[in-house]
C-alpha cells in the first residue's frame, strides 16, 4: 500500500502491543510525500526503512540518533523503538518502507531456506536479518531503482507492489551476505568477537555519515565505539579499506558530486556544507579525486 501523508498516529499506536507478535497487524506500507515538519514518536517498528528522496530527516532508534540524508537508509527490526523528525526549511520528499514482519520472514526464508527445509515445513522461519541492524546503510543505484517502483506503484495494485518488496528484502539479503564476507575478513579473532567489532565500528561509520558537515576526530570515534586508536584504526581499515579520515572525505565528495549536479549552489557555498574550513581544501581535494576542479566538473 502507497500512502501519501502519515496515517492517524493512534492507529499507529494501537499497533505497538501487536508489532512482535506472530498475528501482528501491520500492514506492508510505504510512506512517500513531501513535507517542511513533521514528528512521530514512541513508535514501535515492524521492519522499517527510512529514506529520503530528496532533503534530510531525524531519526533515533531505540535512543540512538541519526540524520539521515538522500543518499542512506536507516532500517529498524520488530519491536524497537523509533522517533522521526523532518524539519527541513527546503522540504524534504521522505519515502518510509514498513513491512509486515511475517511477509518479511515468509520471503527471507524462500531465498535462504534449503529446498527439503520448505517441502517440510513450508512455515520455517529465520532470523533473516542478524546482521542488518539499526545503522545507516548506503543506497546504491539497484536499490534506488526497487524503492523508485515501491513509489511509482498504483493505489490499488498490491501485487505489483509485493513484487517490488520480494525485490527490496532480496536485495537487503544480498547486501547482508556481503556484510558477513567483509566480518570474515577481518584480522584473526573470535567469530563472537568479530561481531561485536563490527557493531561498534558500525557505530563510528553511523556517526561520520551523520556528522560529516562537522570537525570529526579520532578520539571522538575512539569514544563512541571504546576501542583504543591503534586497534581503532587497524579494524576500521581493515573493514572498510579506508582510514577514518579517508572515509569522511569519500562521504564529503559523494555529497558534493550530487550537489554540483542537482543544484546551482556556489562552490563556496557547497564547501561550507560539506564541512570544509577553506573552499581551496575543497577544490584541492576535488581535483585529486575527479582530475578536475568542482567549476569543470559542474560544466560537464
Amino acid at each position: 500500500m502507497l500512502l501519501t501523508q502519515f496515517p492517524d498516529i493512534n492507529q499507529v499506536r494501537r499497533l505497538r502491543n501487536e508489532a512482535t507478535k506472530p498475528n501482528e497487524q501491520w500492514n506492508n506500507v510505504a510512506l512517500n510525500f513531501q513535507c517542511k515538519q513533521a514528528s512521530r514518536t514512541g513508535v514501535e517498528s515492524p521492519y522499517s526503512l527510512f529514506l529520503n528522496v530528496r532533503g534530510h530527516s531525524y531519526c533515533s532508534i531505540n535512543g540512538s540518533p541519526y540524520r539521515i540524508e538522500d543518499d542512506a537508509f536507516l532500517l529498524a527490526r520488530p519491536g524497537e523503538i523509533y522517533d522521526l523528525t523532518v524539519d527541513n526549511v527546503r522540504g524534504t520528499e521522505i519515502c518510509n518502507i514498513h513491512i509486515n514482519r511475517n511477509f518479511f520472514h515468509t520471503v527471507a526464508a524462500s531465498f535462504i531456506a534449503p529446498t527439503h527445509a520448505l517441502l517440510n515445513d513450508p512455515f520455517w522461519e529465520v532470523d533473516a536479518m542478524p546482521l542488518l541492524n539499526a545503522r545507516l546503510h548506503p543506497k546504491n543505484a539497484c536499490f534506488d531503482a526497487i524503492t523508485s517502483r515501491l513509489r511509482s506503484a498504483a493505489p490499488n495494485d498490491t501485487a505489483s507492489f509485493e513484487q517490488s518488496l520480494v525485490m527490496l528484502i532480496e536485495w537487503l539479503l544480498h547486501n547482508n551476505e556481503k556484510t558477513k564476507q567483509r566480518i570474515a575478513a577481518l584480522p584473526p579473532i573470535k567469530e563472537t568477537v568479530k561481531a561485536e567489532v563490527h557493531r561498534r565500528l558500525c557505530m563510528a561509520c553511523d556517526y561520520i555519515r551523520s556528522n560529516y558537515y562537522l570537525p570529526v576526530d579520532l578520539d571522538t570515534l575512539c569514544t563512541i565505539t571504546c576501542i583504543s586508536k591503534f586497534h581503532f584504526l587497524r579494524l576500521f581499515r581493515a573493514f572498510y579499506g579506508l582510514t577514518p579520515h579517508q572515509y569522511l572525505t569519500h562521504i564529503r565528495l559523494e555529497k558534493g558530486v550530487a550537489l554540483l549536479k542537482n543544484t546551482s549552489l556556489q562552490i563556496k557555498d557547497i564547501s561550507d556544507s560539506l564541512g570544509f574550513e577553506y573552499p581551496n581544501s575543497f577544490i584541492k581535494i576535488f581535483q585529486k579525486h575527479y582530475g578536475c576542479s568542482p567549476g569543470q566538473f559542474r560544466k560537464g
